[in-house]
């Protein structure tokens, strides 16, 4: 809860300026942001919802949802991607559309082969 204290003291002890005080930064990280706002509990959590997806996109087997899935996987190392929630937005409705179309494909070769 008193995570932004904590960063930045940390800016504090590292940096000889006074940037942090007017804006909050974050940890541009998000696993390592999870890891140290909820534990090691949060993360694996986090990380569990992650192989979720990924059995879903393998199963899926779309080029580009395996792209934008590796895109979301790669700006979470760099960004704090799912915090906003634009990220948890955007990729969850990306992530649930090729879902929903992939069972509606799925639906449609099974009755056209059950016409036949």
């Amino acid at each position: 809860e008193n995570l932004q204290d904590k960063l930045n003291e940390k800016y504090k002890e590292n940096y000889h300026s006074s940037f942090y005080e007017s804006h909050n930064y974050l940890t541009h990280n998000y696993y390592f942001y999870i890891l140290i706002s909820s534990g090691i509990v949060g993360l694996f959590a986090f990380l569990f919802y992650l192989y979720i997806v990924l059995k879903r996109v393998l199963k899926i087997n779309n080029f580009l949802m395996t792209i934008i899935f590796i895109n979301m996987l790669a700006i979470c190392f760099i960004e704090d991607y799912f915090y906003r929630h634009n990220g948890v937005l955007y990729f969850n409705l990306l992530f649930l559309s090729f879902l929903i179309n992939n069972n509606y494909s799925n639906k449609q070769k099974e009755i056209s082969e059950n016409s036949n």
